[in-house]
């Protein structure tokens, strides 16, 4: 590093500066830095995080445990009091499901993508989506359907096994239809969450499990 000249600064000032820039020049490379301070925060509670992201945490005002999975948030004194973690769960189908015409038929998820909060169960009533933290929930049902120009489409949402609302669509007319129902509910401890779907195109149709058939339930809050 070139020498550096101090001047015009008053003495106090100087010496801070002639400190700081010989600790400066004691900095090792960038990757060692990184380790060094990523160890820090694996060993603090903190997780991992990327090269281009700096976390400030000041010991003193940590008023909560670290938990895996969780990111802390401050109050407005600057109090680490809170976590949040990421609740969500995504159902998927492993294979089609026949739907009978003119039949209301629960749909069931064999498999899922994330569960973040065990709300599913790939086997037992692995139609439902089980509320373990209450608390306010964005439900997301996506059917795909079959191609076939006759009946209508129904999608709904059950609470509890009662249903909340049904939306009906009109079929396609040429090609697969895909249908979407979304919902924000206020939901408690054990309630649990259902979708069912009808057809009336006069004869079996199935429920695709390729083309993104699918349940999500997100926590907001």
């Amino acid at each position: 590093m070139a020498d550096t000249k101090i001047t015009q600064l008053p003495a106090a000032a100087a010496a801070q500066a002639t400190e700081l820039i010989a600790v400066v020049q004691d900095v090792p490379t960038v990757p060692e830095t990184r380790k060094a301070v990523f160890g820090r925060g694996i060993a603090s509670g903190l997780a991992t995080l990327d090269a281009s992201v700096k976390v400030v945490q000041d010991p003193a005002n940590a008023t909560a445990t670290p938990t895996g999975s969780k990111i802390p948030i401050a109050d407005a004194a600057g109090k680490l009091d809170a976590w949040v973690s990421d609740i969500s769960a995504k159902g998927i189908k492993t294979a089609d499901q026949i739907i009978a015409t003119a039949t209301v038929t629960i749909v069931i998820w064999p498999a899922e993508e994330y569960d973040t909060d065990t709300m599913h169960d790939n086997t037992t009533n692995n139609s439902r989506m089980t509320i373990k933290t209450a608390g306010k929930y964005l439900i997301l049902f996506t059917a795909s359907w079959a191609s076939n120009n006759i009946g209508i489409r129904q999608l709904g949402l059950n609470k509890n096994g009662v249903e909340l609302f049904n939306i009906i669509f009109p079929n396609n007319n040429a090609g697969m239809d895909n249908n979407q129902i979304l919902s924000l509910q206020n939901l408690a401890v054990n309630d649990y969450i259902e979708v069912y779907v009808y057809q009336a195109s006069g004869g079996n149709l199935t429920l695709n499990y390729l083309y993104g058939t699918s349940l999500i339930i997100k926590k907001l809050g």
